[in-house]
């Protein structure tokens, strides 16, 4: 996500440069203002206040963007291609505990800047620490970290833990990979989009 961020960071700048420029040119100030050796009190002024709305403009258009405008189709090629997931995934966990596959739930909370993964077993809930897409070996992945909680009648087999997941991201939005938890153990993902 660090490259999302620089690329959201970019494109701020460039957003806000674009609206003052925009805004001098409708308020009529022009760099033949500026020869003198002192430019009069009203410009300098005008130019604070052409500033504070470049960036008050630029704060809501990059705010929409954060949450929305980066999915549309355009937008996404041009600002890298940043995988849109699904809101909601089934699929199943296998733990080398016991090797036993158990059903799951994953819901995904995503913007440009965030992404936030919540799993559900019967058994179990997890929850993002921090999570982020990378782009490892030209193939994106999610990256989380987490904290699970074990339903009370089962924590003294299975107590609360802390773990890391990586799940490759097919280009059908199709989720595998491996977890790793504290508690030593490890295993496999896999997740489809829920159409329902």
């Amino acid at each position: 996500m660090a490259d999302a961020w620089k690329k959201f960071i970019n494109l701020s700048i460039w957003v806000a440069i674009i609206l003052f420029v925009v805004r001098l040119l409708l308020g009529g100030v022009s760099v033949f203002q500026f020869r003198g050796i002192r430019a009069s009190a009203d410009t300098i002024y005008n130019l604070i206040g052409y500033a504070g709305e470049a960036i008050g403009v630029t704060s809501l258009i990059m705010a929409i963007f954060n949450k929305w405008a980066w999915k549309w189709k355009y937008i996404n090629a041009l600002t890298g291609k940043m995988p849109i997931l699904a809101k909601v995934y089934k699929g199943s966990v296998i733990s080398d505990r016991d090797n036993k596959e158990r059903s799951a739930r994953l819901e995904i909370e995503q913007t440009f800047l965030k992404v936030i993964v919540k799993i559900k077993t019967d058994e179990s809930q997890s929850n993002t620490i921090c999570a982020s897409l990378e782009e490892i070996h030209n193939e994106f992945q999610l990256v989380y970290i987490y904290f699970n909680e074990p339903r009370a009648e089962i924590q003294d087999r299975s107590a609360i833990h802390y773990g890391t997941a990586m799940l490759k991201i097919s280009k059908h939005k199709e989720l595998t990979g491996n977890y790793y938890t504290g508690r030593n153990t490890k295993g496999s993902m896999k997740f489809l989009p829920d159409v329902n």
